[in-house]
């Protein structure tokens, strides 16, 4: 049994997406989260995620929508596991949200990610998630879980 024993944050493998000629074609557009970047894909897409570099199993997943009558509208899931969904007034104020401890100079890494539908014609949800790696013999192995 081959125990990966490193960790590789959303942001190397989106970029080892994105590098890849057949994988780029179709993986959703992904930058390492700048305010910049959030004030680009807000204006860009209908939905947005902001997900952390290196948590797992959804935790500081956050789905963001422009509101039609402004502000911002955050579903998801904190980094201590708690539910959000919040209403933010201002893009000033999302990016505070995401990065609440910059006044103390402190930047947690997130990756920001062009939303991609994740529901079926007909609005049954769809979810599929897909892990690669590279095993000792320099072969792609893959594990999908539905």
């Amino acid at each position: 049994m081959f125990i990966l024993t490193f960790n590789i944050g959303k942001w190397e493998q989106a970029k080892l997406f994105m590098n890849d000629s057949i994988l780029s074609r179709c993986f959703p557009e992904t930058r390492s989260y700048s305010k910049d970047d959030l004030l680009n894909f807000i204006n860009r897409y209908k939905t947005v995620f902001i997900k952390p570099d290196l948590s797992g199993q959804g935790r500081g997943i956050l789905l963001v929508n422009k509101e039609t009558q402004g502000g911002y509208h955050i579903l998801g899931c904190s980094l201590q596991g708690k539910s959000v969904d919040e209403h933010i007034a201002t893009i000033e104020d999302l990016h505070n949200f995401i990065q609440p401890y910059t006044k103390f100079q402190r930047i947690l890494p997130y990756v920001i990610q062009e939303g991609i539908q994740s529901t079926t014609p007909s609005g049954l949800s769809s979810g599929i998630r897909v892990h690669e790696m590279d095993c000792r013999r320099n072969a792609w192995k893959t594990f999908s879980r539905q």
